[in-house]
């Protein structure tokens, strides 16, 4: 398969995407080999994808070549891919810009993969109210696409209902839905489950109900899936015009498992050795070349549209940064991260009180748009154990993803729309709206400037303002330096909040901020009350002090995950912070005191203590996931979750039991491989065996 690394001829592609993927089935549950091959199988089409890419074609046999090689390298976590899929995705959802049709599946299930629940049920919605079938079917199977457990079994459910899918449809989705390796045994327990009913369906057809068979069975490769099968067909005499299938159900699992005996430790062995032959694996940890010290950046965001600038810069910001850093090996080279940033050469400068030996650095840079990467030459190596700061200017966006520096906004009880600017830089966005040394080991020290248009009336950090000042229309807000910390639990917001406060008995004050109809109406208080509480309880319990002055609360309209732990500005999805006495229930009350307990438990776990790597995620969350329920307990007893946790947290092992299921630890390399742990086995597993 080598030579095809070179290859430019679409003929001999086909019989060898056909082969690995059929490979990949076999190997995708010995997490290690498959990781190699993902990385074996992205370089030998590398070329052909920068070749095709995403572009124009009219060849009928160059089309399905880079549909197939965009398909493996998305499924395969190529950052390019993904992102670029993403694009296309949302110009679609924002813009009504059409997909062109021959990326649509790959759109789809590359959004699903990758994406959060909230775009997993804004797909869904979209493919129910659509008319046009095919549409809705290759909707349906982008949707299949997800890692959530929860959510396929929703899918089934969805399938299944003659209102949503056609009952000619009905099995062939199932078919799709299988390919997934987490749903395999969902797929085959709908089967079972449901047999007599499909008997009496499809019994009549030729075709339907065997091809169902086929694809519900042909991927699984177990002694155990073997014997169910069995006792299934010796239970159920009468399987119909399936039969056969059945009988090719036995055969298939015999040789899956006699082709797994003799062939996995064979290509897992060749798989090691090829790779550490060659060079173009691709390495996403920066160099240990460089130590940052220190980041003193200046943001000006644009929010929104304004007389006061030109529309081009609405939702842009203007950066500029001092990032200090230490020569830990001599080189000529300073690498560190930055995504979707202009750079601005002409300001690139550098200066040292140690190195008096005249070090300058080019006006230019490279990018590696795999790694994020940017790279800029020096006129000789730096002196080790010198130190050195890093002067630049940049432009960046506010997006409408919810990742890096974005937008969010709300509209009042007078129908007015109001902006927010806000971050969220777990677990590689923080090179999104700076230039960092993106990685949890290499901490450092931040502080902010913020220079906010008067029209919004605050700006937040992980720390306190240290000052202010009036320059014309803008209010520029200087905050104090933090402690050392990993780039991803940098936050800032800005906004038009309102504010409420507390203070705790050792003197730190507790915040909550949020929507100003929200905060007015009460809304804000409980978690006021269970932040202040639950930190008194945490520094008693872990002897250790809270190590700032104080924890600020923010609830966002627009936010991926339940809450995010930025040490000192922890920023909530509303509904994990705000709770109305009068509308919300009893669990809406419990979930914002287990989210704001979790989040405060990572002050110490995670921020003071921080692993070096995400492979170690699971020490974060699962002591987190503990912690919390200590805190909870504290501040409400009388809710019995100390006795009720385990029935609780019990339903991961279920997941658990897949094959599709993952170790608590293992090694990841790339952000969408950092992005597959936060799952319920780095959470609720761990938290189990804590």
């Amino acid at each position: 398969t080598k030579y095809l690394v070179n290859e430019e001829d679409s003929l001999p592609f086909v019989p060898a995407f056909t082969g690995l993927n059929t490979i990949a089935t076999y190997i995708e549950s010995d997490f290690e080999t498959f990781d190699n091959f993902k990385i074996f199988y992205k370089n030998l089409i590398q070329n052909t994808y920068k070749k095709l890419g995403w572009k124009e074609l009219n060849d009928a046999n160059e089309i399905n070549l880079q549909i197939s090689t965009i398909g493996v390298m998305c499924s395969y976590g190529l950052v390019d891919c993904i992102q670029y899929a993403k694009s296309i995705y949302q110009e679609w959802i924002e813009n009504n810009k059409p997909i062109p049709p021959n990326f649509k599946s790959t759109i789809y299930s590359t959004i699903i993969k990758y994406g959060d629940e909230k775009e997993w049920f804004k797909l869904l919605e979209i493919a129910q109210k659509t008319t046009d079938n095919s549409e809705k079917l290759r909707m349906f199977r982008g949707l299949a696409a997800t890692k959530d457990y929860n959510l396929i079994k929703l899918l089934i459910s969805k399938v299944s209902d003659p209102n949503v899918i056609r009952n000619q449809d009905k099995l062939s989705l199932m078919g799709s839905i299988a390919s997934n390796s987490i749903s395999r045994k969902l797929v085959y327990d709908y089967l079972e489950e449901n047999w007599n009913q499909l008997l009496e369906e499809f019994g009549s057809l030729s075709f339907t109900l065997p091809n169902f068979v086929d694809a519900a069975t042909s991927r699984l490769s177990s002694n155990y899936d073997l014997e169910r099968i069995r006792q299934f067909m010796r239970k159920n005499s009468n399987l119909g015009v399936a039969t056969e299938a059945f009988n090719r159900a036995l055969e298939n699992i015999n040789s899956n498992i006699r082709w797994l005996n003799k062939n996995v430790l064979q290509i897992k062995t060749w798989l090691s050795q090829e790779l550490a032959d060659q060079s173009t694996e691709t390495n996403f940890r920066l160099p240990k070349n460089l130590i940052p010290n220190s980041y003193h950046f200046k943001i000006q965001p644009y929010i929104g549209t304004n007389e006061t600038w030109d529309n081009d810069k609405s939702f842009t910001f203007d950066g500029e940064i001092a990032i200090n850093f230490t020569c830990n090996i001599s080189t000529n080279k300073i690498v560190f991260h930055a995504l979707d940033l202009e750079l601005h050469t002409e300001s690139f400068t550098i200066t040292s009180n140690d190195d008096k030996t005249g070090l300058n650095i080019e006006k230019r840079y490279t990018e590696d748009k795999v790694t994020n990467f940017i790279t800029i030459n020096m006129n000789k190596p730096c002196m080790q154990n010198a130190q050195y700061i890093l002067n630049m200017k940049y432009k960046g966006l506010i997006g409408s993803n919810l990742y890096g520096f974005y937008r969010s906004s709300y509209i009042d009880k007078n129908g007015n729309t109001f902006y927010l600017a806000t971050t969220q830089f777990q677990p590689t966005d923080a090179r999104r709206a700076f230039p960092c040394f993106d990685e949890p080991a290499m901490k450092a020290n931040f502080k902010l400037t913020m220079k906010r248009h008067q029209n919004f009336t605050s700006s937040l950090f992980n720390t306190p303002i240290v000052k202010n000042q009036t320059e014309g229309d803008w209010i520029i807000d200087e905050f104090d330096w933090t402690p050392k910390m990993s780039t991803y639990l940098v936050a800032f917001v800005v906004s038009n909040f309102n504010l409420i406060r507390n203070e705790t008995s050792t003197n730190i004050n507790i915040e909550v901020l949020g929507r100003p109809e929200a905060i007015d109406n009460g809304d804000g208080h409980f978690a006021l009350n269970e932040a202040k509480n639950i930190i008194e309880f945490f520094e008693n319990y872990f002897d250790v002090e809270y190590p700032l002055e104080k924890s600020t609360q923010v609830a966002v309209p627009d936010f991926s995950a339940g809450a995010m732990e930025n040490w000192g500005l922890v920023i909530y999805r509303e509904n994990a912070l705000l709770f109305n006495e009068k509308n919300d229930t009893i669990n809406d009350k419990k979930r914002v005191s287990s989210v704001v307990s979790h989040e405060l438990a990572h002050q110490w776990f995670g921020n003071l203590v921080t692993p070096a790597w995400w492979n170690d995620l699971w020490l974060n969350e699962g002591f987190a996931s503990w912690v919390e329920y200590l805190g909870m307990n504290f501040t409400h007893p009388e809710w019995r979750d100390l006795e009720y946790f385990f029935v609780q947290k019990l339903s991961v092992m279920e997941l658990d039991s897949l094959e599709s299921s993952h170790p608590v630890k293992f090694e990841v390399n790339d952000p969408n491989e950092i992005n597959s742990l936060f799952d319920e086995i780095s959470y609720d597993k761990v938290f189990l065996f804590i």
